[in-house]
């Protein structure tokens, strides 16, 4: 009986598959198979607002592994669901099997499909859940689309209201909201706020050394704690003043000594969370990073699984923990408990511990590269390093606390204050004395490096005191033996005058931390919120601390006065149980119900921050100042859209006097009789604008509306002879300027005689004969378009016979010489691509093709050929590795080598390529770039 298994990625379908043995074929769905389309809301709301569609397709490049598995699955007897224990893993596998079950169906062929789910890839584990299959959880399902669908319609439903109000001065710029996103900026900015507006408050503290009336080494520190019963808080210099002239003439005595044993008692676990702050502040690793090496220790089978709130333990491990303990530290040391969850959504799953706890760090690069012979060194040993830590934390929390003996002791001073007072003061000093090392013997012995080659990863410091803070404060090595009323002579008295310190800066770990506190978020969406703010440059990370940029600010700024319960960290956090809760089928929440309450709210906050209408006098104005054109300019295609400038107009005219819009299907059909009526010789009338000035004000135009009407309006100053009087009347006086006709650079003329000569490159022909008919008709480029000319300027300049920097220079085109070849970086780059076993299928743009495997062949061909490529030919090719990070397991060795960047966002790459978006990303290249990254 032949059996289909489908898990996630190539590492763990490799190590699975050696696992479960020939009868069974085990391949990978590389993620998702299908998803929400990229660029539509991808939702059907019925009329009432109370049901959801999502309206699934199958991901772009994942065509190939679709039609492979169903290929497979057409033979198997069973198809075996194994993606990951959580919400994600639950809904690969349904979408595999909805997906499957409908390709299957179109041959009348039924298949049993059932769900196989296991916490760590171990032979013991993986035979189990094979023999243990069950069906799919209906309930998880549920929980992640609701969970989709709730931030697709906070994204695409909020993030419009940014661009609309203008946040970003920067055209192109990619601006977003989310739901978790925008409260975890919010978050970091107030921290920033607080730093801003901090203002420091002086404050002294008062250290005496005193010692035995009898001189008995040795000295010792003590602490102002009180002065005249009362704590001393000095924030004057003349108070500061008075308590040093009383120290230095007071009478000391003993008042108490007492000692105590204090235990301190060991960390639970790792979850995700924990491990991503102690990986950030222990070595330094981010988010992302961290959870990239966990995933590939989870797949090389050398811990469980990573994605958890939990830090409980299976009674396996309890017992592994045990043995190893014993058998390596002694009975004395062992320990063996659980812990107990929070209430939580991944409350069945276990925390984050080694599959075995006998394997050391050192052993760990040997088994990766087993299962990832592509990995590199130092991803390795920075692998290494994490399961250290994780290894460590487990192994601690099974062994007994460390007890120390803990002595205080409080020392009285007497005297008189400068004015003749009476009064006393008391100060302290503490000391701690390990008795029994519980779990820092581990500790220990790894730095000492006894029991491993590396020292441990975790720093000494964190084997310090940590119990009263003011114990800690007046911790010293030593205190002499001191009897109750002792006298002790004072030696030396030290004011430190100090200062108050404004809040730290979130960095990953403390960020993290304070969403899991806050309750925003779940383990798999930490690392993700981070890396969004990130890439969409809301804030920097510099030395791992997160600040918030200025168009971080702005979006804030923004967001949170117009949507203030949406991106309230109590209502977020709320959603996130309600989220929580469609999971547990003993609440009963159903998922579509809580999209339909949600959405009712959504549309009210949507409506209360919609932007304060324009003055309804100046749009009338600037409409019926377009009466006077008679002739419109033809309309403009870009991309698939086209541009008319009588449509546009047109339809503002339609909506401020309260008329309904044409619909696309009746502009289309008038479309296709025009072009009839002018095949058959007889061509219609071209459509006239209409507009009653005197018609009133039916529905709001907005400010930005009346913004372009006025910028319209200006491109027919020749029809409208007060256009320039309208446009400053109403406060538009830059656009008035920016549209005052100027004469062309005469090098212009020389450019396009030159490119008109030699030609530009294919792709460049359409639009260098549209800036030439422009300047050749008299109108002025702007200085945009200039920039594009002198651009296609420099990709023609092959074609140039008397290209040179100089004749650059007389044209007034910037031009660098390109930096010559970095070969063994394109080498390295090159042969990450061997790694590629399923390339995206390719993808039409117009008559353009995009083919990545096509694409990455031809650059080896002309690498091999002339041992160079161009910059940007580079540059392509190392953003592309983004796209198939799953199947190249070097390019984390390649990311910290080179410095490589994953790909912007596509909106901010378009305004950085300028008239040609990312499509110019190849400028250069013998083939054709890939239509994404």
């Amino acid at each position: 009986m032949s059996k289909l298994v489908i898990v996630e990625s190539p590492a763990k379908a490799h190590t699975v598959g050696k696992i479960l043995g020939s009868d069974y074929t085990v391949k990978a769905s590389v993620g998702h198979i299908r998803d929400l389309p990229l660029h539509a809301l991808g939702i059907e709301i019925s009329e009432d607002g109370k049901t959801f569609t999502p309206k699934y397709q199958v991901s772009e490049g994942k065509v190939k592994v679709v039609d492979e598995l169903v290929r497979l699955a057409r033979k198997a007897d069973e198809i075996l669901l194994a993606s990951d224990p959580d919400r994600e893993g639950e809904s690969i596998s349904w979408h595999l099997r909805e997906v499957l079950t409908a390709a299957l169906s179109k041959d009348c062929i039924s298949k049993p499909f059932h769900r196989v789910e296991y916490n760590e890839i171990t032979r013991t584990a993986i035979l189990h859940a094979f023999e243990n299959p069950h069906e799919i959880n209906m309930n998880r399902v549920n929980a992640q689309q609701a969970r989709r669908l709730l931030d697709r319609l906070v994204g695409f439903k909020v993030s419009p209201s940014l661009r609309r109000a203008g946040v970003s001065e920067r055209r192109g710029r990619s601006l977003s909201a989310g739901r978790v996103q925008s409260v975890a900026l919010r978050i970091i900015c107030e921290r920033e706020r607080l730093i801003q507006d901090f203002v420091p408050e002086t404050y002294w503290e008062f250290e005496v050394e005193v010692q035995r009336a009898d001189n008995t080494p040795p000295p010792f520190l003590v602490r102002l704690r009180k002065l005249s019963g009362k704590k001393a808080r000095i924030t004057d210099a003349e108070t500061a003043a008075r308590a040093e002239a009383f120290l230095r003439q007071a009478a000391y005595r003993v008042a108490e000594d007492k000692s105590a044993p204090k235990s301190r008692y060991p960390a639970p676990p790792f979850k995700t969370s924990t491990l991503q702050q102690s990986a950030s502040s222990a070595l330094g690793f981010t988010a992302d990073y961290t959870m990239r090496l966990a995933q590939n220790l989870y797949e090389a089978g050398i811990i469980t699984y990573m994605r958890t709130d939990s830090i409980e333990l299976s009674d396996f491990a309890i017992a592994a923990g045990k043995a190893y303990i014993t058998e390596t530290f002694g009975a004395e040391f062992s320990n063996p408990h659980n812990f107990t969850n929070k209430a939580s959504a991944q409350g069945a799953h276990e925390a984050i511990r080694p599959t075995n706890p006998a394997v050391l760090p050192a052993e760990v690069p040997a088994q990766l590269e087993r299962s990832m012979p592509n990995a590199g060194r130092a991803d390795l040993k920075a692998a290494a390093a994490l399961y250290g830590l994780i290894r460590q934390r487990f192994l601690e929390s099974q062994m007994k606390a460390a007890v120390f003996d803990a002595r205080r002791v409080t020392v009285l001073a007497s005297g008189t204050l400068p004015d003749g007072t009476a009064t006393e003061a008391e100060l302290s000093a503490s000391t701690q004395t390990l008795t029994f090392p519980g779990f820092l013997e581990l500790r220990r012995r790894e730095a000492a490096g006894k029991e491993e080659a590396a020292a441990s990863p975790v720093a000494d410091s964190e084997v310090e005191y940590t119990g009263n803070k003011e114990d800690a404060d007046d911790l010293q090595k030593e205190i002499p033996p001191l009897t109750p009323q002792a006298q002790l002579a004072p030696r030396t008295v030290a004011p430190e005058e100090k200062q108050t310190h404004p809040p730290r800066p979130f960095n990953e770990a403390s960020l993290v931390h304070e969403l899991e506190e806050q309750g925003i978020g779940r383990p798999s969406t930490y690392a993700a919120v981070i890396r969004t703010l990130k890439d969409r440059e809301y804030v920097t990370a510099q030395k791992r601390v997160l600040r918030p940029t200025e168009i971080g600010f702005r979006v804030n700024d923004f967001l949170v006065p117009h949507f203030p319960e949406l991106f309230d960290v109590g209502f977020t956090a709320r959603m996130e149980s309600k989220l929580d809760d469609v999971e547990d089928p003993a609440k009963g929440i159903d998922w579509q119900s809580m999209l339909a309450d949600f959405y009712t709210r959504l549309l009210g906050w949507l409506d209360e921050a919609k932007a304060p209408a324009a003055d309804p006098d100046a749009v009338r104005r600037v409409l019926t100042g377009f009466l006077s054109v008679r002739e419109w300019n033809p309309p403009r295609a870009a991309g698939k859209r086209t541009f008319s400038d009588l449509a546009f107009v047109q339809d503002i005219a339609n909506d401020f006097q309260g008329i309904e819009r044409p619909t696309r299907k009746e502009r289309r059909a008038r479309e296709r009789a025009s072009e009839k009526a002018a095949d058959e010789g007889t061509p219609m009338p071209a459509p006239a604008y209409a507009f009653d000035p005197a018609a009133p004000a039916v529905k709001p135009i907005s400010p930005n509306q009346l913004k372009t009407l006025v910028r319209t309006l200006l491109r027919y100053r020749s029809q409208v002879p007060d256009a320039d009087a309208i446009a400053r009347e109403l406060g538009f006086e830059d656009l008035a300027a920016e549209a005052e006709p100027r004469e062309n650079d005469p090098n212009i003329a020389k450019i396009i005689e030159l490119l008109g000569q030699y030609r530009p490159e294919e792709r460049d022909e359409a639009f260098f004969t549209s800036l030439a008919g422009q300047v050749q008709s008299g109108k002025r480029l702007s200085d945009k378009q200039t920039h594009f000319l002198h651009q296609i300027f420099l990709s023609a300049r092959e074609r140039i016979p008397d290209f040179s920097p100089a004749l650059c220079e007389s044209l007034g085109v910037t031009y660098k010489e390109p930096a010559p070849a970095d070969r063994e970086r394109i080498t390295a780059v090159l042969s990450a691509y061997d790694t590629v076993q399923t390339w995206n299928e390719p993808v039409r743009r117009g008559k353009r093709v995009f083919d990545d495997a096509e694409f990455v062949r031809s650059l080896r061909e002309q690498f091999e050929k002339k041992g160079a490529l161009s910059e940007k030919q580079t540059s392509v090719l190392e953003r592309m590795l983004f796209r198939y990070k799953e199947q190249i397991p070097m390019l984390d060795e390649l990311v910290r080598r080179y410095g490589l960047r994953p790909p912007e966002p596509r909106a901010a790459r378009g305004a950085k390529g300028g008239f040609r978006g990312k499509k110019a990303a190849a400028r250069g290249t013998t083939a054709q770039p890939p239509a994404e990254d």
